[in-house]
């Protein structure tokens, strides 16, 4: 659990920097029309982090708890 966590935790912070510094150039240079394909990324990552760490950590609870109704 705790490394699948670790995981997207570091995949989400990797995609806001490097969308920040892709952002942050496309300003720069008068380009920020082309660059609301990044935010889509990182919104759409962002909802699919989410929702893949909470059903395993239902997965996770549910498969302890059997296990502890069977000891």
């Amino acid at each position: 659990m705790q490394i699948y966590s670790s995981f997207f935790l570091f995949l989400t912070k990797a995609l806001i920097v490097y969308a920040s510094k892709h952002f942050s150039i496309c300003l720069r240079q008068g380009q920020a029309e082309d660059c609301k394909h990044m935010i889509w990324v990182c919104t759409l990552y962002s909802i699919f982090a989410f929702i893949s760490l909470h059903s395993f950590e239902e997965d996770f609870s549910t498969a302890i708890s059997r296990r502890s109704l069977l000891a």
